[in-house]
């Protein structure tokens, strides 16, 4: 398994159980990006990269793990980010 795949089953997470803002969520529920990828994935490397990918694939600066985390938390959250925005970037990561 690769992060891009890892991407593109978190995009259809969402697409089919929902998504959500100020909460991470889990498998079988709604869920943010990261509830998302790490709903999908069951490999802590795997789903780090999967991070670090989607955080340079939308333009945010890629750092450790714990800091790419606090900015795709923060750009989910953003107020006008829909579901249909975020599916997009990890379809297209």
């Amino acid at each position: 398994m690769s992060a891009r795949i890892i991407l593109g089953q978190a995009a259809r997470h969402i697409s089919q159980y929902g998504w959500t803002q100020g909460k991470r969520g889990r498998a079988y529920w709604p869920c943010c990006v990261l509830g998302a990828i790490d709903a999908v994935s069951d490999h802590y490397v795997l789903a780090c990269d999967a991070r670090r990918l989607l955080c340079k694939s939308i333009g945010l600066p890629v750092g450790t793990d714990t800091q790419n985390q606090a900015l795709l938390i923060e750009w989910n959250d953003t107020k006008r980010r829909t579901a249909r925005d975020v599916i997009t970037a990890l379809e297209t990561a």
